[in-house]
């Protein structure tokens, strides 16, 4: 099995810091999947890329949360709960306890 090394905003490439920072202080915390694609800028950027066109789609953010938290491997699945978590301000980890 492959290691991918986690980054961090000094740590990796100068070309990916801006995307990395960017990232995290749109959401408040970096993704391990972000960590890990910043040993190629050329990898972020397509990955911001890709997710504008996905935010622009017809589906609601609900919906966009579901497809997010239903692809990738286990621990992206539950780290991207734990972002949409605490992104609505829910008072646990589980987006189902959520008061909007």
């Amino acid at each position: 099995m492959s290691q991918f090394t986690e980054y961090t905003t000094e740590s990796a490439p100068a070309e990916s810091r801006r995307f990395m920072t960017a990232t995290r202080n749109h959401l408040g915390y970096l993704p391990v999947a972000m960590a890990r694609m910043a040993a190629s800028p050329q990898l972020l950027d397509g990955f911001a890329k890709l997710t504008a066109i996905f935010d622009r789609s017809a589906l609601d953010p609900v919906a966009r949360e579901v497809v997010i938290m239903t692809g990738g491997g286990r621990r992206s699945r539950a780290e991207a709960r734990d972002g949409v978590s605490r992104r609505r301000k829910c008072p646990g980890p589980e987006p189902r306890r959520c008061r909007r």
